[in-house]
């Protein structure tokens, strides 16, 4: 999902609680605990929102507004993002318990494509980026 906080465009995506697809590290190189929000430290540093501070977004599409409470801050420079909890990401966009706008696998998914709008793999990214 991506959201636009005045000038600045990030994306948000909820992520399931423990993931071992994300692994994101403060400035003292500590694991963050994917059970909190975590933010971006470009991010952080444009917005100008410190630990346990908010800010508002406001969705491109749906114009709605959302608070969001960052716990932590990635010492991460992937670029403009804050992962969240899935459930609470659910809760805060209006979605239904149990939903997902995307999984991540190291794995290709047995899936029926006709239940999927896109699929990109590591090499897929890695040819963007070039």
């Amino acid at each position: 999902m991506k959201k636009d906080s005045g000038d600045v465009t990030f994306t948000i995506s909820g992520i399931q609680p423990d993931t071992q697809m994300i692994n994101l590290k403060d400035k003292k190189g500590n694991v963050l605990n994917t059970n909190e929000s975590i933010i971006t430290q470009p991010l952080a540093e444009k917005l100008g929102v410190k630990e346990g501070g908010s800010f508002e977004a406001v969705n491109q599409v749906t114009s709605k507004t959302y608070m969001i409470t960052v716990d932590k801050i990635a010492n991460s420079y992937i670029g403009e993002y804050i992962f969240m909890p899935i459930d609470e990401f659910n809760k805060l966009i209006g979605y239904p318990e149990g939903s997902y706008i995307g999984l991540w696998s190291s794995q290709k998914l047995d899936i029926d494509e006709k239940y999927l709008y896109s699929v990109s793999s590591v090499d897929d990214t890695i040819n963007n980026f070039k």
